[in-house]
């Protein structure tokens, strides 16, 4: 795969790129900025007795919105560019195969994202000075960051796929991001409570990454969130 002229191509210029600069520059300082708001005045050990998990759960909260935000402008934009500088036929003259086109698209715009959080994660492991958390902690919520980046980059590789221009398919994108980052909590917060469908909403529930993140940092109140509708049934 990192012989593929595809993958290469895309992969240089977006590396070379002022704009991915910018973003990721943007992105790192973002973290550090938040990091240091969340910072006790009293150092470390205020943070320890003052459970320094929260600043943990805060700070990758922000840390998975951020890079949801940047997704659909590496992914979204993979064929649409093709197309909207007039380069896309010439992908047709070259001896590789659709499923190579596509690969090299694909895995070009997943590794920058990849790169993009482990570069974060000097960042993320300074948390770990306030206590409360550990490195595996710090390792689990870095995978699921990167599972989160992989699932919206093949997501937007099809909105770029499907639609003729760039504008169309971020925007699609982040509807998609939307709806499965956010909407997805909304039917489990609303009709929890009715009683036979409790297990479909908390399974629809669980598409989110930030239910999945909320586990991973806090299981004592994720059990309690999903024990609640099972306690307090509104149909006897």
């Amino acid at each position: 795969m990192l012989n593929n002229p595809i993958f290469k191509r895309e992969f240089i210029s977006a590396a070379r790129s002022g704009k991915v600069k910018f973003l990721v520059f943007g992105y790192i300082v973002i973290l550090a900025m938040v990091l240091v708001a969340m910072w006790p005045g009293g150092g470390v050990l205020s943070a320890v007795s003052e459970s320094g998990r929260k600043i943990f759960q805060l700070f990758f909260t922000v840390n998975l919105t951020l890079l949801m935000l940047m997704i659909p402008a590496f992914a979204a934009t993979s064929i649409t560019s093709e197309r909207e500088n007039d380069t896309y036929p010439a992908l047709y003259t070259t001896l590789l195969s659709p499923t190579e086109i596509m690969l090299g698209k694909l895995i070009s715009s997943i590794l920058l994202l990849i790169i993009i959080v482990i570069l974060a994660t000097p960042i993320a492991s300074i948390t770990a000075l306030t206590g409360g958390v550990n490195v595996a902690f710090i390792f689990k919520v870095t995978f699921l960051l990167i599972v989160s980046a992989v699932t919206y980059g093949l997501l937007g590789l099809l909105c770029s796929t499907y639609f003729s221009t760039s504008s169309s398919a971020i925007l699609a994108n982040y509807i998609i991001i939307l709806f499965l980052a956010g909407g997805t909590w909304l039917p489990n917060a609303l009709l929890g409570n009715i009683i036979g469908f409790k297990s479909f909403w908390q399974i629809l529930r669980s598409a989110s990454p930030y239910d999945a993140i909320l586990y991973i940092l806090n299981p004592d109140s994720y059990k309690l969130t999903m024990s609640v509708y099972s306690i307090n049934p509104v149909f006897n």
